[in-house]
């Protein structure tokens, strides 16, 4: 499951599906609300685009897929948080210029992997970086880095061959800056 099309009220969930669906049942909330949102997708496309979200707040989601013999296991939950919205500049003509949702262009790449998978990330200033894998329940697996970098573009590389199959959380934090991204372990 992955999150792209990030803006300030739109996001576009996708997710591989094993097997055949007639169609997927998505809910969506955000992380405050109590109750969840059904959005209904039919046929077997593999994504949707949710719209008429807030600006700047944490969401999470999950999938069924609607199947001739009944709806399967619900998908564990995936995060996401839209841009924040437009701040105002002080100047004379007042224009408006909208915050980047995501200063480190956090992107990892294959995903879902069976062996090893590369982290890119974009920093804006020299920082110190932290890049750790957790499992869904919060227990740390692997630091990969804990160390500074220049401004610019960076590739790291996580070797997956000696943990388990299942989902995962990347961290990366680099100062002010800090974003999640599910990682898929496939053995």
């Amino acid at each position: 499951m992955d999150e792209t099309q990030i803006t300030t009220s739109s996001v576009k969930p996708s997710w591989k599906l094993q097997g055949n669906a007639q169609g997927f049942d998505l809910y969506y909330r955000s992380k405050s609300a109590a109750s969840w949102i059904h959005k209904t997708v039919a046929g077997d496309k593999e994504s949707a685009t949710l719209s008429g979200l807030l600006p700047g707040t944490d969401y999470e989601w999950y999938i069924t897929a609607a199947c001739r013999t009944g709806n399967s296991m619900a998908s564990p939950n995936s995060y996401f948080t839209t841009q924040p919205g437009a701040v105002a500049v002080n100047s004379p003509s007042n224009i408006q210029k909208p915050v980047p949702a995501s200063a480190l262009q956090l992107a990892v790449f294959p995903n879902p992997t069976s062996s090893s998978t590369t982290i890119s990330f974009s920093l804006p200033t020299p920082q110190k970086v932290s890049v750790k894998i957790f499992d869904m329940s919060g227990r740390l697996i692997n630091t990969i880095t804990e160390s500074a970098f220049a401004a610019g573009q960076h590739q790291l590389h996580w070797n997956a061959a000696y943990v388990h199959g299942g989902i995962y959380v990347l961290r990366i934090d680099a100062g002010n800056y800090k974003e999640t991204k599910r990682l898929v372990v496939v053995k």
